[in-house]
């Protein structure tokens, strides 16, 4: 978030993924990064099964891919924006927002359809 003083709002499909999704834009400075960083998603085989799968987008850093498959994990490879990894939308309030003054910043996740609305 870009101060202090920020409120964020952070919305996405059920599941796994979102909370994961959600961790990476409140750390962020900017929410549209933050919604289009890359991102993986470690799974189950089967249903109960301990998670081991990754799948996991090609655009993260070198040396990531490596480090997973040395913790033991078998990666999945993904489209660039694949869309189960989780969609996350995001509206941050910059000094709280347009009522109070303020400003707003919105980003869509690349991985879903739409577009940020905010009123």
């Amino acid at each position: 978030m870009s101060n202090s003083a920020a409120a964020l709002g952070v919305g996405g499909a059920a599941g796994g993924a979102p909370p994961l999704c959600a961790e990476d834009v409140a750390k962020a400075s900017i929410v549209a990064t933050a919604v289009a960083a890359p991102r993986w998603y470690i799974q189950p085989r089967e249903l109960l099964s301990p998670a081991v799968d990754v799948s996991f987008e090609p655009r993260h850093a070198p040396g990531v891919a490596d480090a997973l498959r040395a913790l033991g994990h078998d990666l999945v490879p993904t489209a660039e924006f694949d869309s189960n990894v989780g969609h996350e939308h995001a509206i941050e309030l910059i000094d709280g927002g347009p009522a109070a003054g303020g400003s707003l910043q919105a980003a869509t996740d690349p991985r879903s359809e739409g577009l940020p609305a905010v009123w």
